[in-house]
């Protein structure tokens, strides 16, 4: 969870500043260094989301094998009470 807390952080870091610059194109006060940096921090917010959804992508597969696993645990101590009483 270290590393999703991270990127939640760095998020919200490059969400304020593409806010900040948002701001200032309004003013219309926006220098070419900034939309240089705006479209980096752009292409590192897609980079993070996407590390994101892998990241949930994995714990979802995991949570359908462990799912799956339980069934399986499931109707074998089914299985197993039914041959007792037999």
């Amino acid at each position: 969870m270290d590393r999703v807390q991270q990127i939640s952080g760095e998020l919200i870091q490059l969400y304020r500043e593409q806010l900040d610059i948002w701001e200032l194109g309004k003013l219309g006060t926006v220098t070419e260094v900034d939309v240089l940096q705006y479209d980096q921090r752009r292409a590192r917010i897609r980079e993070l989301w996407k590390e994101l959804e892998g990241m949930i992508t994995k714990i979802a597969k995991e949570i359908v094998q462990l799912y799956h696993h339980q069934m399986n645990l499931l109707v074998l101590s089914s299985g197993s009470a039914v041959t007792r009483r037999a």
